[in-house]
């Protein structure tokens, strides 16, 4: 995905299917709203600092809770972005920005501060969807499908956040 215009990232793919896990549904990040609750997934650096091991295992993801303040366009990258309160961390770069729905609506990707304050922004995932799409068209990209949410008030939940039934008492 690299450009010398836009930000760098790469997409991976598995050696085999990975039934182990539920592939989260993207979302246009527009569909969400300031005030919205988001969590932030990833590895910081800064967590294994405190710790007395180095893990980088699927279970050992950091997740932090915040909320969207607003929709930018961040000037240093030109690059649409979601300016939210969660801390993003060195390590947290790449992960996903989660609805409380499950849906990811971006990367996170920025922290950028100084004495007087941070401020902490994610890609709008709209920039992955349409590589995703250029990259599918082109071919580059054969037997790969990723599942967009257009309206999240009609789509059913991501399974991996559906609730279990409860069971009846007797």
């Amino acid at each position: 995905l690299y450009s010398p215009t836009s930000p760098d990232y790469a997409i991976l793919r598995a050696s085999r299917v990975v039934t182990e896990r539920v592939a989260l549904p993207l979302m246009p990040a527009r569909e969400a709203s300031p005030g919205e609750e988001v969590f932030a997934l990833g590895y910081p650096g800064v967590s294994d600092s405190v710790t007395s091991s180095v893990s980088a295992d699927i279970d050992s993801i950091t997740i932090t809770k915040g909320t969207i303040s607003r929709f930018v366009t961040f000037e240093m990258e030109n690059a649409n972005a979601i300016q939210i309160d969660a801390d993003i961390n060195h390590g947290n770069s790449g992960g996903p920005l989660i609805t409380e729905e499950g849906y990811v609506i971006g990367l996170n990707t920025w922290g950028v501060g100084d004495q007087d304050g941070t401020v902490n922004l994610a890609l709008e995932i709209d920039y992955v969807i349409d590589r995703l799409n250029t990259l599918s068209e082109s071919g580059e990209l054969p037997d790969f499908s990723f599942t967009v949410i257009e309206d999240p008030d009609t789509a059913a939940p991501p399974a991996a956040l559906e609730s279990p039934t409860p069971s009846e008492t007797v």
